[in-house]
């Protein structure tokens, strides 16, 4: 992939992500009245969450063992392949 289309590929990118957060999102409707929720799922906006690295949980001692491993595959673990 040359730099031009690299570009053009980033730019479609980011004006998708534009319009998803200026649109409206849709609003599910319930036959039954619900109970009240602690938190309200369409006002977390996924493109302002902050990036952190792993090694930053590392070092301030999360426990991130259930996360998966970026180089094991799981499938071939749940085989049994050793």
């Amino acid at each position: 992939m040359d730099a031009d289309a690299l570009e053009r590929w980033k730019f479609q990118i980011f004006n998708y992500q534009q319009q998803v957060r200026k649109s409206e999102p849709p609003k599910q409707t319930a036959l039954f009245e619900l109970a009240p929720n602690h938190c309200e799922a369409d006002s977390i906006d996924p493109f302002s969450l902050l990036v952190v690295k792993l090694e930053f949980l590392i070092v301030r001692g999360y426990d991130i063992r259930w996360l998966p491993h970026p180089t094991k595959n799981p499938q071939r673990e749940a085989k049994g392949s050793h």
